[in-house]
């Protein structure tokens, strides 16, 4: 994979790339895909010897959601130059969102705006509520210690996942973000996801439908979900699967 960033690089001119961006674990396009062991550390490391900043997009699998503060953190321990947050910051009371900007990054713009004024304004930012939420949210989650809650529940919900749910090709993810994939079958049936979803959800639990790029549904629970919870929702789920495939 690096060499296809380094081939790519050539092509293109090394000079010419400012940044890298990648979710450290994909979300919704694939479906809690993490990152290949060793890949993100050596892409820093690819990154700036090419003079390039190494972005983390975050918004999904960031803020605790992975198991641990930050995704990266679970995944080589390596952090990068900009990171992306949003969703778990505020754990959807309030919508916000922020970017995470390393110490390198930053005294390259506080240097230039001591003499060129560094402007950058977007509606609602720092938004008093927004950032007493986000504050609110982060506090409750030290506290409480719930990351130790989301390792904890996310062993139990990939568990009982692998072992009752029917047609199952895969149960990947990290934390409480957690994908179910289909297996394919040659009856002619096609994909079963999108009617998993609606039937699910008939049924009393959300779960998140993945693109059609594969045929899987991805979970987030809170991070406040107790051992029953797992129980009734992966219960909930696995009938579900099963009616869709007995229609």
């Amino acid at each position: 994979m690096i060499a296809e960033y380094d081939a790519l690089f050539e092509s293109l001119g090394r000079h010419t790339i400012a940044a890298v961006i990648v979710e450290p674990v994909v979300g919704a396009t694939l479906g809690s895909v993490p990152a290949a062991a060793g890949y993100l550390p050596r892409l820093k490391s690819f990154c700036e010897a090419n003079g390039a900043l190494l972005i983390f997009d975050e918004v999904m699998c960031g803020m605790g959601r992975a198991g641990t503060l930050h995704a990266w953190q679970s995944l080589g321990g390596v952090a990068p130059d900009l990171q992306t947050i949003g969703k778990g910051l505020g754990a959807g009371y309030q919508p916000i969102s922020g970017i995470l900007i390393a110490k390198g990054v930053h005294d390259v713009i506080a240097e230039a705006s001591a003499t060129h004024a560094f402007v950058s304004g977007h509606t609602y930012q720092g938004h008093a509520i927004g950032c007493a939420a986000a504050v609110a949210v982060q506090k409750t989650i030290a506290k409480d210690n719930l990351l130790q809650n989301v390792q904890r529940m996310s062993t139990l919900l990939v568990e009982l996942l692998r072992e009752e749910t029917p047609r199952l090709k895969e149960v990947r993810g990290l934390g409480l973000f957690v994908t179910v994939e289909f297996a394919l079958i040659e009856d002619g049936s096609g994909p079963v996801a999108a009617k998993v979803a609606q039937t699910c959800f008939a049924n009393g639990a959300a779960v998140y439908l993945c693109s059609a790029a594969v045929d899987a549904v991805l979970f987030a629970p809170p991070f406040i979900i107790t051992e029953d919870e797992i129980r009734e929702l992966v219960g909930i789920f696995t009938a579900s699967v099963r009616q869709v495939l007995a229609a």
